[in-house]
């Protein structure tokens, strides 16, 4: 149990592998501060005479997106 806390431990210590909290405090110590995610948006265009209900999912490339408005998926 000791070495998979140590191991943990060590994770948490490089920037490039910390998470949450642990990452917070790795990008304050460069001067940076963590934004709050955002949704992707992105223009899609489908068949002509194809009605796409509003908030109908779709899953592309292990991605999944929401329609949202008339041409736009929500990420």
């Amino acid at each position: 149990q000791s070495y998979i806390w140590l191991d943990t431990v060590l994770e948490l210590v490089f920037a490039d592998t910390a998470q949450g909290e642990f990452l917070d405090r790795r990008a304050t110590e460069a001067g940076l501060e963590r934004q709050p995610a955002t949704k992707a948006v992105r223009a899609a265009k489908f068949t002509k005479g194809v009605n796409i209900p509003v908030g109908s999912r779709f899953f592309i490339d292990n991605l999944y997106f929401k329609y949202t408005r008339d041409g736009y998926l929500e990420c």
